[in-house]
């Protein structure tokens, strides 16, 4: 599906605004769809580890996985992201498209971001306590 009708346009805010909206889904719906969240941590793992989606759709993934919390970056994107980097860095260096490079450039820089807020939370004792509550907390 394309979100622009060209790939140079901003559909990369669009993909940041989505995911900023999962928490709110959380709040509204979680308490009569238990299983959301599992569902949609699932859903978005498997398009960000798939190889045969787009970086575009990558993007999405990641920055759908940092905006559910510091604990699914911790369980879902930490194991992987060295891999990530390799594989979006390897982009970087071998693409002769100017476009795969701005998309593998913009996934670098939401691992960056996800790994950073995670890294905020953490150093927060305020923060770590409540992830390690959420932990607990959360179904």
């Amino acid at each position: 599906r394309k979100l622009c009708s060209s790939p140079f346009m901003d559909h990369w805010s669009l993909r940041s605004f989505s995911a900023r909206l999962i928490p709110l889904v959380y709040s509204q719906y979680g308490e009569t769809y238990k299983d959301i969240r599992p569902r949609v941590t699932r859903t978005l793992r498997d398009a960000l580890l798939s190889k045969d989606r787009p970086m575009t759709t990558q993007y999405g993934a990641i920055v759908g996985l940092a905006a559910m919390g510091p604990l699914t970056v911790q369980s879902v994107l930490l194991p992987v992201m060295r891999k990530l980097f390799n594989r979006f860095n390897r982009v970087m260096l071998e693409a002769t498209s100017v476009l795969r490079r701005v998309e593998a450039q913009h996934c670098i820089g939401a691992l960056q971001a996800a790994f950073g807020t995670y890294l905020r939370a953490c150093s927060s004792p305020v923060l770590a306590k409540a992830i390690l509550l959420e932990e607990h907390v959360k179904p």
